[in-house]
C-alpha cells in the first residue's frame, strides 16, 4: 500500500477516535456554553504519529464532527481552526514524550483558551468567555494526562511504533 494512502487511512481513523472521545465522552460546562472532554489527548497522540498536513487534519475534522454531533455546530468552524493549530507544535520524527512534543502540549492549551476565549467574546460576550476559562484549563489537563499515559503505552508496543515509522 502507498505512503498516502496509510496516510490517509490512518488520518480518518484519527479523526474518528477524535471524534467519539470528544462527542461521547464529555461533561457540560458548568457555565452552559460547550463541554469539557478529553478528545485533545487524541488529537496530540495523532499529531506525534502522522506528517503535516494529516495531523492538522485528523484534529480538526474529528473535533469539527464532535461539535455538530453534540448540538454546538456553532462552533464547528472554529473548531476546526483552533484544533488544527494545537496540532501544529507537535512532531512525529520524536518519540511521542520527547521534550518538544511536551513543550507542544503547553502551545496547544495556550492556543485552547486563546482561540475559545476570541469565539465566545464573539458568540456571546466577555463574560460568557471568561466563564469557560476553568473549564478550558480542567480539559487541556485532562487531556493532558490522558495523553501521556497512552504515550507511555503505545510508545512499549511494537506495532504503534512500526505503525509510526511506517507513516513518516
Amino acid at each position: 500500500m502507498r505512503k498516502n494512502t496509510k496516510r490517509l487511512a490512518a488520518t480518518a481513523l484519527g479523526a474518528a477516535i477524535v471524534c467519539i472521545f470528544t462527542a461521547f465522552f464529555q461533561l457540560k460546562n458548568p457555565s452552559g456554553y460547550g463541554y469539557i472532554h478529553i478528545g485533545d489527548s487524541f488529537i496530540y497522540l495523532f499529531a506525534c504519529t502522522l506528517p503535516m498536513p494529516y495531523s492538522l487534519l485528523a484534529g480538526a475534522i474529528g473535533a469539527s464532527l464532535a461539535d455538530v454531533i453534540s448540538g454546538y455546530a456553532v462552533y464547528a468552524l472554529p473548531t476546526f481552526l483552533v484544533k488544527a493549530l494545537m496540532a501544529v507544535g507537535f512532531s512525529n520524527r520524536h518519540k511521542t514524550l520527547s521534550a518538544r512534543n511536551i513543550l507542544a502540549v503547553v502551545w496547544a492549551s495556550f492556543v485552547l483558551n486563546g482561540g475559545y476565549f476570541i469565539t465566545e467574546v464573539i458568540l456571546y460576550n466577555i463574560e460568557g468567555a471568561m466563564a469557560n476559562i476553568v473549564p478550558n484549563l480542567i480539559q487541556a489537563g485532562a487531556s493532558f494526562v490522558v495523553y501521556i499515559f497512552f504515550s507511555v503505552i503505545l510508545e512499549k508496543t511494537k506495532a504503534y511504533n512500526s505503525f509510526k515509522e511506517e507513516l513518516k
